[in-house]
């Protein structure tokens, strides 16, 4: 899809410039082109944005005004090799990190963060008042479960609910969970899934 005003897309931060595991890029495109205008966006599981900040720039990109829930712990890191980047830049504080990257795109977009688990996060929202939930969050069955059983409740009708990381490796529970819920009432698009609520 072009985007409205390329312009404005040219100003915003690119995600790939930013560290993650962000493979749905024409997921969030195809759910901003296709969502109706003023409706809700959810996406569990955010790290420092990169996610995020694809996300945005789809709906940057369609003009509309869809307003987006981020949902993390955020937790604080104090340790680790792996880590050292986020303990040198921001102190370990992930979601320091993540509002940094995300703060160019709150002028252009309606972007709440929401600092708690899934469960709690879901609490906030009357059923069916979601246009859109992407899950991709702890990937483990129990928390894909709760996660898809909370979520899928407030997914209007019409709407989409869907997640990350389908297949055997690195992640095996996802999918079993994915057709547990849907059986075959879902789509496969690269390592995410889509099920569509009608």
């Amino acid at each position: 899809m072009e985007p409205k005003d390329k312009k404005l897309m040219e100003t915003l931060p690119i995600p790939q410039s930013v560290y993650g595991m962000c493979d749905f890029e024409d997921v969030y495109w195809r759910m901003a082109s296709e969502a109706p205008d003023e409706c809700i966006f959810v996406e569990l599981g955010c790290f420092i944005g990169q996610s995020s900040m694809t996300m945005a720039r789809a709906i940057v990109g369609t003009g509309k005004k869809i307003s987006m829930y981020c949902v993390d712990l955020w937790p604080i890191i104090k340790e680790g090799e792996m880590y050292r980047y986020y303990l040198q830049k921001w102190r370990g504080d992930l979601f320091r990190g993540w509002a940094e990257n995300m703060a160019p795109f709150r002028r252009h977009v309606d972007i709440h963060a929401l600092q708690c688990d899934s469960a709690q996060a879901a609490r906030l929202f009357a059923n069916q008042s979601v246009w859109f939930a992407f899950i991709d969050a702890n990937h483990n069955r129990s928390s894909v479960v709760a996660d898809v059983k909370a979520w899928h409740q407030k997914v209007a009708f019409g709407g989409y609910i869907g997640g990350h990381d389908v297949g055997p490796k690195p992640w095996p529970d996802v999918e079993p969970v994915v057709n547990g819920f849907y059986r075959d009432d879902w789509e496969l698009i690269h390592r995410s899934w889509l099920h569509h609520k009608n």
